[in-house]
């Protein structure tokens, strides 16, 4: 007889279930007991098949395209992009340097989950600022959730969108500005 295989959604819906009936206080001890280890049973299932999901995406990072990086010999600044951008940077990156005299290395991301080469940019540099054209700085907010606590406090977020095509001069400007607010 073969196995079914395994449905997280609905392993997670019979979690909730359960969990809404141990809440409800209409169980016997015995229901409450039963259903507790039906729970913790569920639980360690979807726990394993989250881990082997995670296995798997971290497994595909190197597989994916690596970043495009530009590496400046100082390392001072670096700068963590999209490819929307590229047209863009060159000029953002002439405006910054002259205006604060940091040299400034790039790392153009080209897939998700990020390439093991932006965590190694990043750890190479004193300050990190990911440039997005958006409001909501989501690439920021992935990186965020992925790297260790010790490279989170070098990052610094320059997300801005008005709708029309990235103009360096602008975004050079919001970067000067992030770079003075924390005080480089």
């Amino acid at each position: 007889m073969s196995q079914e295989p395994f449905n997280f959604e609905e392993s997670m819906e019979t979690l909730e279930k359960i969990v809404k009936s141990l809440e409800s206080e209409n169980n016997s001890l015995e229901k409450n007991i039963e259903l507790f280890e039906e729970g913790l049973v569920l639980s360690k299932n979807l726990q394993k098949h989250l881990e082997l999901a995670e296995k798997k995406i971290d497994g595909a990072r190197d597989y994916l395209p690596a970043p495009i990086i530009k590496e400046d010999e100082k390392q001072e600044l670096g700068v963590i992009f999209y490819g929307s951008m590229e047209n863009t940077i060159d000029e953002i990156e002439d405006i910054v340097e002259e205006k604060s005299g940091k040299k400034i290395s790039t790392c153009r991301v080209r897939a998700l989950p990020l390439h093991s080469e932006v965590e190694a940019f990043m750890e190479k540099h004193e300050k990190i600022i990911v440039v997005e054209i958006n409001r909501d700085a989501q690439l920021y907010g992935i990186m965020r959730k992925e790297y260790p606590l010790h490279l989170l406090s070098k990052m610094l977020s320059v997300a801005y969108s008005d709708g029309m095509p990235p103009r360096g001069r602008l975004y050079a400007e919001r970067i000067l500005e992030v770079l003075e607010e924390a005080e480089i």
